[in-house]
């Protein structure tokens, strides 16, 4: 006959099962995140929530999920359709996203070359991005965050 604690574990188990599960459906069928899946593949506590001090990791959070004024996010309050966000502080007609002012902006150039390593600057993709998110040196993260706040501050 199973135990109390058993059951408990067990019970504990499934519901995180099928939580994980509703929210990996959520992520992959909603269009908001098509950034966030990108680094955020499955469902656990992020490190950089207490390796960067609460202030910086508010801020970082506010990129990752898409809680700021970036074009991507702006135009979808104007109707604008998604490959119609273009960035406005470059000429590249490409769309204003966090992968695009993170890895690829030209008007960003310089910050990146002082917040990122050569690694995350030459060849871009979404594998870097997703490394870049994934951080777990606290140096890097601290970086990351600085950058991520200077281009936020341009919006």
């Amino acid at each position: 006959m199973p135990t109390k604690s058993w059951f408990k574990c067990t019970m504990d188990r499934r519901l995180s099962d099928i939580y994980g599960q509703q929210w990996h459906t959520t992520t992959q069928e909603n269009g908001l995140c098509v950034n966030y899946r990108i680094f955020k593949k499955t469902l656990h506590f992020e490190n950089y929530l207490v390796k960067l001090d609460p202030i910086d990791s508010t801020n970082l959070c506010k990129f990752r999920c898409g809680s700021h004024r970036l074009p991507i996010v702006t135009g979808r309050y104007k109707d604008t359709n998604r490959e119609s966000r273009y960035c406005n502080i470059c000429d590249s007609q490409r769309v204003g996203d966090e992968f695009h002012y993170l890895i690829q902006c030209p008007s960003v150039t310089e910050l990146r070359k002082r917040y990122l390593k050569v690694f995350y600057r030459n060849n871009p993709n979404t594998l870097k991005m997703e490394q870049l998110f994934n951080l777990t040196n606290t140096k890097e993260l601290t970086y990351l965050d600085k950058f991520c706040q200077q281009i936020i501050l341009k919006f």
